[in-house]
């Protein structure tokens, strides 16, 4: 009986010992599991966050920004053949030229260029004097920017605020475009009526004269000081645009005819059944939750992680569970052999 029972016990101290074992490496393998998932769904979202954000996203923004800086370069080059008509070469080329040498954008050239002349055409100026005060007044707005340290477009505003009769926009320039001083400039021209006679066109070409009259001292200063810190940094303004221009006539095609698209399925949509639209807006929603649902999958990979994790916690617990089962089990199997 004696030799029975110290076999048992071997049995079971033997028994025991295997399982603690197997109660160890299961233990060990679930935290590593629960390491594994933890790791791939962290570095999941943080390549999906980085991809987002420094790939994605600002290459969709280059590309909508090019696209709308060709779109309005394209319409402008429509006011511009349009405004200039023959001549129209004759002024891109000395945009381009004029470009090269104040370091600035050929298509912001041509765009006041037509500007202007669209606004000096209606007045009835003489067209020989069109093409020459419009490039003349385009110049005039570089230098008067580079000299009075304004940007561009402020400085366009006023010239052609004071163009169209504004006084205190070109004061602040220091013009002098004011009753008396057209006047004078008109008897200067041979007009021999009052001021109040003369025609809007007239009276333009007066106010064109005055004002380049008055701005000797800043013409030509955007070539002068084209090397300063500030003519560099419109320069590095002009590159930015005509390279968006660049990128956005070759995306343009492309984008056009994906606008196309997107209005005929829009009107093929229209043209459905009730019953039909609400199941492609049923389909859409269902679309529509993808993006989150896989940014989610990687929450879902951390928290199984974790989970797995907590397990391990429990394998102590379990160890002690089985070993009280196998000496309620051995006691048992004593007991029958008695």
């Amino acid at each position: 009986m004696a030799e029975k029972l110290g076999e048992a016990l071997l049995e079971l101290r033997t028994d025991d010992a295997a399982f603690t074992r197997g109660i160890k490496k299961a233990e060990s393998q679930t935290k590593r599991l629960g390491r594994i998932f933890d790791d791939v769904g962290r570095k999941a979202q943080r390549i999906g966050r980085q991809l987002a954000t420094f790939v994605t996203l600002p290459i969709l923004a280059i590309g909508v920004a090019s696209v709308k800086t060709a779109s309005d370069i394209q319409e402008m080059q429509n006011l511009f053949a349009v405004t200039f008509g023959s001549a129209s070469d004759d002024v891109e080329e000395w945009a381009s030229r004029t470009a090269k040498a104040t370091k600035r954008s050929r298509f912001e050239l041509m765009r006041t260029a037509a500007d202007f002349a669209a606004f000096l055409k209606p007045l009835g100026v003489a067209p020989d004097a069109i093409v020459p005060m419009s490039t003349a007044l385009t110049a005039l707005t570089t230098d008067i920017a580079s000299f009075r340290n304004q940007t561009d477009p402020e400085v366009f505003t006023r010239l052609f605020s004071g163009l169209a009769g504004e006084t205190e926009a070109v004061r602040r320039l220091g013009i002098d475009i004011g009753e008396a001083a057209i006047k004078q400039e008109l008897l200067n021209q041979g007009f021999k009526g009052t001021a109040a006679e003369a025609t809007q066109g007239q009276k333009a070409m007066a106010r064109f004269a005055l004002i380049m009259r008055q701005t000797t001292d800043a013409q030509g200063d955007a070539v002068r000081t084209s090397a300063s810190f500030e003519n560099q940094t419109k320069a590095l303004g002009a590159t930015i645009t005509d390279v968006r221009v660049e990128i956005g006539q070759r995306l343009l095609p492309v984008a056009t005819r994906l606008v196309q698209r997107i209005r005929g399925l829009g009107e093929d949509f229209l043209a459905l059944s009730g019953k039909t639209k609400s199941g492609i807006i049923a389909v859409a929603g269902f679309v529509a939750v993808i993006g989150p649902a896989i940014f989610a999958l990687g929450l879902m990979s951390r928290a199984i992680g974790f989970a797995i994790s907590g397990l391990a916690f429990l394998l102590p617990v379990l160890k002690g569970v089985g070993k009280a089962f196998v000496l309620v089990f051995k006691g048992i199997r004593l007991a029958a052999i008695r």
